[in-house]
Order: structure tokens, then C-alpha cells, then sequence
């Protein structure tokens, strides 16, 4: 028919489900129909949902998967990024598992260090995955002052440290490879 969502709609009614709405097919049903039918977006086997004709059609289409108002489980941490999902900390997330989170949501969970067990910190899940970031203490934004301070990986240089000029601050409180300026005194001479 000419009002049918294929006629109207050849783009929409392309997500037409094949096989969950039975005989029915586009050609059959008004494209402001308002009777629950099932789609499936190209991008995830699993991205099935049902709705109305006249809702996507009013929307423009969108995948509830794809717009991430919910969660498939081919679009998971844990499917999309299983290296990143491995460093997940069970026990300090509670419930909270990787197959449960967006892989690029803004929210906080806590993490376990690759390289050292004992290097547990927090941070976004998006940071881990759209920035690729690592652990902070390994990558030297993170203080740990017996491992990555400018004190315990150089000495020789810690050794001139202004001890007034630079506050509470001393070598063992900033990273070997800091952007921050601070006081130094050369041994050599007291100016």
C-alpha cells in the first residue's frame, strides 16, 4: 500500500525483524501504526528490541542499543575491550562487573595494575578505553614514593631539592617525570 512503512519508509522498515513478527511485513502495516513490532539494527546480532512503526518514524530511528539506553551484550566492557576488563577489581566494584557497563560510560570503577597487584586506583571507564590509559602510578602521574618518586628512581638528582623553597613538598612527593616547577640548589655554591 502506499502508507505502508516500506513505501514511506524503505530506510526504516530495512530493520524490519525477519523472523520475530511472524508473516508480517512492512508492506502490510501503516507506517503510523502504533502496534508493537520487532527490529534489529545491522550493527549487533543482538541489538533486538520491540516498538511501534509510528515511534521510529517520529524518532527518525534510533537503536536503543546504539544510543546506549541499553546495554547489549556484544556492546559490553567486557565484549569490546576484554584486555581492559581483565584489570576490573572484583571486589572493590561489589556488583558492579564488566558485562554489566558501557565501555565508554563516565562512570568511576576501580582497577588492578597489570604490572603490580598492589598498584589498585580508580578512574572512568571511558579514560581506560576511548584514552587508552594505563595505571597511573606505572605511567608516573600517581605517586608511590618507593617506587616511582623522583626520590626513589633518582637520587643523585632528589639530592638537590631545595628544602625550604618548595613548601611541604620534597622529592619523594612528586613523580620522576612532573611538568611542575620547583626549587633547586646546586651544591656547589649557596646562591
Amino acid at each position: 500500500s502506499e502508507t505502508s512503512l516500506q513505501a514511506l519508509y524503505p530506510q526504516i522498515a530495512k530493520r524490519w525483524h525477519k523472523t520475530k513478527n511472524g508473516k508480517l511485513r512492512p508492506s502490510d502495516v501503516a507506517s503510523r501504526s502504533s502496534k508493537k513490532v520487532w527490529w534489529q539494527c545491522r550493527r549487533g546480532p543482538d541489538h533486538e528490541w520491540q516498538a511501534a512503526p509510528n515511534d521510529l518514524v517520529a524518532q527518525k530511528y534510533h537503536c536503543p542499543f546504539c544510543a546506549h539506553r541499553r546495554l547489549s551484550k556484544t556492546g559490553t566492557l567486557q565484549a569490546k575491550f576484554p584486555k581492559i576488563a581483565r584489570q576490573w577489581h572484583k571486589e572493590k566494584n561489589g556488583e558492579l562487573l564488566p558485562k554489566n557497563v558501557y565501555p565508554f560510560a563516565q562512570q568511576q570503577a576501580w582497577w588492578i595494575c597489570t604490572r603490580n597487584k598492589e598498584h589498585i586506583y580508580q578512574a572512568r571507564i571511558a579514560n581506560r578505553t576511548a584514552n587508552n590509559s594505563g595505571c597511573p602510578y606505572c605511567d608516573g602521574r600517581k605517586i608511590i614514593a618507593k617506587e616511582n618518586s623522583l626520590k626513589a628512581l633518582y637520587p643523585d638528582i632528589a639530592r638537590d631539592w631545595h628544602e625550604t623553597k618548595n613548601a611541604n613538598l620534597g622529592p619523594a612527593d612528586v613523580t620522576a617525570h612532573t611538568d611542575r616547577k620547583v626549587w633547586w640548589r646546586c651544591k656547589r655554591g649557596p646562591d
